[in-house]
């Protein structure tokens, strides 16, 4: 059956004749194909496709009726199996079905969640972040026109006929004119790393990351809130207020922050403890990048992912595999309470992360992207079950966007270069076209591939079942601020490292322990314990598996390619703030330079292979490659003001603690302490 999704006015009827399993029957019910409506809207049923000398319809709440052509208010919200029979004279009988699918009505404003992409009037606009520019492509799918924004764009939305984005590395807002084609650019605070954004007339309002606040610009003035640590994207909601959720978690959960006339509330999405089977896994929600508040503003959904760092050899006796590490997940928060329940999570099997959700125009259906996959989960809006798919939209692909009419859902298939359409109002969400994202591409074809490697799990080289990417730990080349358990490994608790700046190997072998010596040397951990088959062939394999021995390099087109896009990671971010220094001096004069000399501030190399025992070492510090651990590879200070929690193990988030956690540091004046963070913070 071709199932159509329709909402249902006064005025609107239903029907449609159908094949019976008795075509000679005298006795036919036809009920008619599926219907969308909304809580106390008539909802009339036309049955008189159907034969019979008496009819009754059963709506599937409780109530019934015996007239053939009806009607019928739903009072809740649900998914209900309206059942019509129809009873002949000589006591034959036959019932037909149809689904009702009832939401609550939707709000008078719409809300607005801020994305790379978006559609207006029969126009699709989508950011290309490497390439600094915003692309206008029609309803046919033909690129009209391309202009240069700003440096890595991020964010966009749509209010009274200009888009406002989002400039990460330059700190700016860009206002362009999608009439004229003019922009004005709007200086934000240095450093702040502006993410998302939404606007309301002439009113705009900016996510800075950096700096935890939230921006309004009401066309002349800046006006800085403070909101919460490590924002993301932004949505507005129908009643004026805004929430923006925290990126990345910290040991107690996430939350995500709720703005409302001058008020903030915060909403914890807390750990689960519930364990693991074999769909689901317990963890931390983590990576949580937007909030789609649903049609009738009444339910948020949250995209996210499950990092399972309650797992471990060490921690649990159970080592961590590849299906129990992460997970892709929704969580749903009900606003007239603000409580999330960790155990009503929506686990997706064979999925490593949830990145974006869209409803459906009648709002009886959630689109889901989990982009490393490339691909898209389509759940009932009521029961969160899953009712269908959309395969192979892109790796890497980082925003979903309806068009108005509902017709069509847009996919910004990020890596690919190309947005997708796909009809969706008649159910057979079937490519309708793909378009070209810009006519320039600024990456080599090398660093191009090795970034599809380092955002896929898609490939079965890399992963099995499509559950870990390397963008999941290391987002976007930085950490995840998770500490997981490498027990197994032959290693132990281990703080995840931003591989920012490092210019792939310039600052020496990799992780605390200094185990691998090459890019290529991933290799082993897409076999070990991502459960990928691997890129270079079983027997050269097994010729160069020890992660210090025989070199990889020059086996695998993909290896050497990811090393070659790991080359172009930008350094870490500047701190938001100025910080006043003793230009090092107190930083030298103890001799922490001894270890963290300028300009990288790591004295790691791959010719010398140091290690230090600091005096941090403990039982779960485990091993290093399954021997007995002598000392940690020194890392790199640049970027700290952002790199927490601190030390190999993550056991402190307060930067304080963890200099006096150094031996000799213990005794350091309150004084000291703060001239050092100072110091370090401005690196």
């Amino acid at each position: 059956m071709i199932f159509l999704w329709l909402a249902c006015s006064s005025t609107d009827k239903i029907s449609v004749s159908q094949d019976t399993d008795d075509p000679n029957s005298a006795v036919q019910a036809v009920a008619g194909l599926p219907i969308s409506g909304w809580v106390g809207e008539t909802i009339y049923f036309d049955g008189s496709g159907s034969t019979g000398e008496t009819f009754e319809w059963y709506f599937g709440d409780g109530q019934t009726s015996t007239v053939l052509n009806t009607s019928h208010v739903f009072t809740e919200p649900g998914i209900y199996q309206a059942v019509l029979t129809a009873y002949g004279t000589d006591g034959q009988q036959h019932t037909d079905a149809t689904s009702v699918s009832i939401q609550h009505p939707p709000t008078e404003q719409a809300p607005v969640v801020s994305s790379p992409i978006i559609a207006t009037d029969g126009s699709i606009w989508a950011l290309f972040p490497e390439n600094g520019s915003l692309s206008h492509i029609n309803s046919s799918g033909q690129l009209v026109e391309e202009w240069s924004i700003c440096s890595n764009p991020q964010q966009m939305a749509f209010s009274d006929g200009v888009i406002g984005i989002s400039c990460r590395k330059e700190a700016s807002l860009v206002l362009f004119n999608v009439e004229t084609g003019d922009s004005q650019t709007i200086l934000l605070p240095p450093h702040s790393q502006p993410y998302g954004i939404v606007g309301q007339e002439d009113s705009w309002w900016i996510t800075l990351s950096s700096t935890g606040e939230l921006l309004h610009f009401d066309g002349q003035h800046q006006e800085r809130i403070p909101l919460g640590p490590d924002l993301r994207g932004l949505s507005l909601l129908s009643d004026g207020s805004l929430m923006s959720p925290q990126w990345r978690s910290t040991a107690e959960g996430a939350a995500i922050y709720h703005y409302d006339s001058g008020m903030v509330r915060e909403i914890k999405l807390g750990i689960d403890y519930n364990g693991d089977s074999d769909n689901t896994t317990g963890g931390v929600p983590n990576l949580l990048e937007h909030v789609m508040p649903t049609l009738d503003g009444r339910t948020l959904f949250v995209p996210m992912l499950h990092a399972n760092v309650l797992r471990g050899q060490f921690l649990t006796g159970e080592p961590l595999t590849f299906e129990t590490t992460l997970r892709a997940m929704l969580a749903k928060v009900e606003l007239s309470d603000g409580i999330e329940n960790a155990s009503e999570r929506k686990h997706f099997d064979e999925r490593g992360r949830s990145l974006a959700a869209v409803p459906s125009i009648t709002g009886d259906r959630l689109y889901v992207l989990h982009p490393s996959a490339g691909h898209i989960s389509i759940l009932d809006r009521t029961d969160l079950e899953i009712i269908g798919s959309i395969l192979n939209v892109g790796v890497g692909a980082s925003g979903l966007a309806i068009g108005s009419e509902g017709k069509y859902l847009y996919v910004h298939g990020w890596l690919d270069r190309k947005i997708r359409s796909y009809r969706i109002d008649d159910g057979s969400n079937e490519l309708q076209w793909e378009a070209s994202l810009s006519n320039n591409e600024p990456l080599t074809e090398t660093e191009l591939l090795g970034k599809k490697v380092f955002h896929s799990a898609a490939d079965p080289r890399i992963t099995r079942s499509q559950y870990i990417a390397c963008t999941h730990c290391h987002p976007g080349g930085d950490q995840d601020g998770q500490v997981w358990d490498f027990t197994d490994r032959g290693e132990g608790l281990r703080n995840t490292s931003s591989l920012l700046g490092r210019g792939a190997m310039e600052m020496g072998p990799l992780h605390w322990t200094g185990n691998f010596d090459e890019i290529q040397d991933f290799e082993v951990d897409l076999r070990e314990h991502f459960g990928g088959t691997g890129f270079i062939n079983d027997s050269t394999y097994e010729e160069c598996a020890d992660s210090l021995g025989e070199s990889k390099a020059g086996l695998s087109v993909e290896l050497d390619a990811l090393a070659d896009y790991l080359e172009t990671l930008p350094l870490p971010s500047s701190a938001p703030h100025g910080w006043e220094t003793d230009n090092g001096e107190l930083f030298v004069g103890l001799g922490c330079d001894s270890c963290h000399p300028a300009p990288l501030y790591t004295d790691s190399s791959l010719e010398t292979f140091l290690r230090h025992d600091v005096g941090t070492l403990k039982l779960e510090s485990g091993l290093r490659l399954g021997e007995e651990i002598d000392g940690l590879d020194t890392p790199t200070l640049l970027g700290l003001w952002n790199s927490g929690p601190y030390l190999h193990d993550g056991s402190t988030d307060d930067l304080a603690e963890a200099i006096r956690m150094h031996e000799g540091f213990g005794e350091l004046t309150d004084n000291d302490i703060l001239i050092l963070i100072n110091f370090l913070y401005a690196l």
